[in-house]
């Protein structure tokens, strides 16, 4: 089985997507950031007609709601991630029996005389 060498592009593409996603992810943070210091109003929240009633900020009350949201798709992505990780060290550790396994052959095998 052949494997294809990475050429220096794609290298340089892998870290170029690298820095991309940082710096949205920080455009994202700064962008969060502006948008609470610029929206001070506080917002009663009340859940059906319950006697919970809280006075929170716009921005907080996005950050909870954003933060609800994605803690299922948490909960249901771990065991996919587990399972992921788990055959990732499996094959790893297959690799590195069959490189090992390689290289006795290699040395066991005797060389073309002169």
């Amino acid at each position: 089985m052949q494997y294809e060498q990475k050429g220096a592009s794609d290298i340089y593409r892998g870290r170029a997507m690298r820095y991309m996603k940082v710096l949205i992810v920080v455009l994202g943070i700064l962008a969060a950031m502006i948008f609470g210091i610029h929206n001070p109003q506080v917002y009663k929240l009340s859940f059906l007609s319950y006697r919970l009633v809280l006075d929170i900020p716009l921005w907080a009350l996005l950050m909870l709601s954003f933060l609800l949201g994605t803690l299922p798709i948490i909960i249901v992505s771990f065991p996919e991630k587990t399972a992921f990780f788990k055959n990732m060290r499996e094959l790893k550790l297959k690799k590195k029996n069959i490189e090992k396994s390689l290289k006795t052959l290699n040395a066991a095998k005797p060389s073309a005389g002169v």
